[in-house]
């Protein structure tokens, strides 16, 4: 993009951590690309039985990202996901670990380099029938901001803490 003609600049040196081309007349192009280290990202703990650690990495209230939600799961072991629907595709990346995919009463094996398309409307669950951690990675467009993500996962834990009372 740079060279005889170009219309921009690359600009690397002390004046910016920005290696992308820039446009020559000093305008700037977006934002400079945001590293995220994941591991250092602060997450939401998911009470049993549904227990998990969810990490919003970029969402419409999350680091500005109008266009898509993602996000980063742990499933502990033995544990497992509600049974559930979005208004909105989902598309899941197991990283690391084993369990059962559900998806409209069809159990499927998962492993880690899987990729799961999940249609709006499909109902789906993830089992982590293991002793080992699983990882998930998840993308949702368009996106959800972070309580729409977040509230129906925390209202299906505490429906399944909820002992009925006798009247």
């Amino acid at each position: 993009m740079t060279g005889e003609g170009s219309p921009y600049t690359v600009l690397v040196g002390p004046q910016t951590t920005d290696h992308r081309p820039q446009p020559s007349d000093g305008r700037t192009r977006g934002r400079p690309l945001e590293l995220i280290r994941c591991k250092d990202e602060p997450g939401y703990t998911v009470s049993a039985p549904y227990q998990r650690n969810i990490k919003i990495l970029l969402a419409p209230d999350r680091r500005d990202c109008p266009e898509l939600t993602y996000s980063h799961a742990i499933l502990y072991p033995h544990s497992q996901t509600d049974y559930h629907q979005h208004d909105r595709p989902e598309l899941i990346q197991v990283l690391s670990g084993f369990g059962v995919f559900i998806c409209n009463g069809e159990e499927y094996a998962v492993e880690p380099d899987v990729a799961i398309w999940v249609r709006t409307g499909e109902m789906h669950q993830m089992v982590n029938n293991s002793d080992e951690t699983m990882k998930l990675a998840t993308v949702f467009v368009p996106a959800y901001a972070t309580d729409e993500l977040l509230g129906p996962i925390k209202d299906a834990a505490a429906a399944a803490n909820t002992t009925p009372t006798q009247g």
